[in-house]
């Protein structure tokens, strides 16, 4: 658990013909902009195949439009892992105007008191990492130019949610392990994950359990 864990969903996956040309110009590009750098690093990084996700991710981009969600995707997940270490604890300026709320939660967790239901949790994780842009990604590599009234649309804003809530906890559910092997020092602050291993054992049964529901919410709105 929960590396062999499979999600469903209620369509079928397609996938951007563009992928060969895409992964040789994102490699050039993080060699450009020295994202990378070296032998072990680029080879490290090759093994991610972002270009592959971002090809999955936006199955209608094609040529410049896929290598801009593939270099964003890229540009995400290098920067993140530099927050992924002791690095995440040099900002002591930060750290001491982190929120009430934070200090709440690992109260919470080393007390054994379940800090949030579900929806709390979504709440919470919907707003620490930037999920508003792969939506927005989709949406200029499919050369969808949506006007401002669309976003009063109940429809459109469910079918957003609905994308992220999916997205977070896949994520989740995969990151268990990695995040269940760091030392209580290296714990991200940021995350909305639990720490300890008895509630990390309960977390991932939990959003497996939860993960149909906003699959559901797709098909009415798809309907209308």
């Amino acid at each position: 658990m929960p590396q062999d864990i499979e999600f469903g969903l209620p369509f079928a996956p397609r996938i951007s013909p563009d992928l060969d040309g895409a992964r040789r110009r994102d490699l050039d590009w993080v060699r450009k902009m020295r994202l990378v750098v070296g032998r072990q690093g680029l080879d490290w990084y090759r093994s991610w195949d972002m270009a592959r996700l971002a090809a999955y991710g936006f199955p209608y981009a094609r040529g410049p439009e896929l290598d801009l969600c593939t270099n964003a995707m890229a540009f995400s997940f290098i920067f993140d892992d530099q927050f992924d270490g002791p690095l995440d604890l040099v900002p002591h300026d930060v750290a001491r105007h982190r929120s009430a709320n934070a200090t709440e939660q690992g109260s919470a967790q080393v007390s054994g008191r379940a800090p949030w239901t579900m929806e709390q949790y979504l709440q919470v994780r919907r707003g620490i990492a930037a999920n508003a842009l792969p939506l927005s990604l989709g949406e200029h590599a499919a050369g969808i130019a949506l006007p401002a009234a669309a976003f009063h649309s109940p429809q459109l804003r469910i079918t957003r949610e609905t994308a992220v809530d999916i997205t977070l906890m896949c994520n989740d559910v995969y990151s268990l392990e990695k995040l269940d092997c760091r030392p209580p020092h290296l714990a991200d602050p940021n995350t909305a994950i639990p720490r300890r291993p008895e509630d990390i054992a309960r977390l991932g049964p939990r959003l497996l359990r939860e993960h149909p529901r906003p699959v559901n919410l797709f098909h009415p709105v798809l309907a209308e």
